[in-house]
């Protein structure tokens, strides 16, 4: 009696497999699409809190014991972002900083201080879906209030996001 012996794979069970396979790399897609654009929401907001300390340590840093302003900025007549890099850790200085600036609301210093961000990482859609999940917990806005009133939470527009500071 003599027995068959297959050598190999029979051609629909390779189509099987390439399908199966390709499901499953599809699906991968899709949840490393979701990652990225989490992780690039959370890296605008670490680093809108990161600013927001910078922007704090430089007016604390102007101060004296009693609260009196005693000394300018390093940087008169240049926005008081190119102060606030200083006081930034080196990592964050090597970053690219485009994008993320100090926005206050009133000339004078010290004054009601806002963060914002308007950068490139906004056109994406679901960055801006996952900062608008975020907003009630993190503090994020869409503006800034003016004169005393409160800004609204962000809603996920393109036009910036903004973290007060002060």
């Amino acid at each position: 009696m003599s027995v068959f012996v297959r050598k190999g794979f029979t051609l629909v069970e390779v189509l099987i497999v390439i399908t199966v396979m390709g499901i499953l790399a599809s699906m991968m897609m899709l949840s490393s699409s979701e990652s990225v654009s989490s992780a690039n929401a959370s890296n605008i907001i670490t680093n809108l809190m990161s600013w927001k300390q910078a922007a704090l340590m430089l007016y604390t840093d102007s101060l004296d014991v009693f609260g009196n302003k005693t000394k300018a900025l390093a940087n008169p007549g240049k926005p008081v972002s190119a102060d606030v890099v200083r006081y930034l850790s080196a990592s964050q200085r090597r970053e690219n900083l485009e994008g993320y600036d100090i926005d206050p609301v009133s000339g004078t210093f010290p004054c009601e201080w806002y963060v914002k961000y308007t950068g490139g990482m906004l056109s994406d859609s679901a960055v801006r879906q996952k900062l608008a999940s975020r907003a009630g917990a993190s503090g994020l806005q869409r503006g800034k209030g003016k004169d005393g009133d409160a800004a609204l939470p962000y809603n996920g527009g393109t036009d910036g996001v903004w973290f007060r500071v002060r």
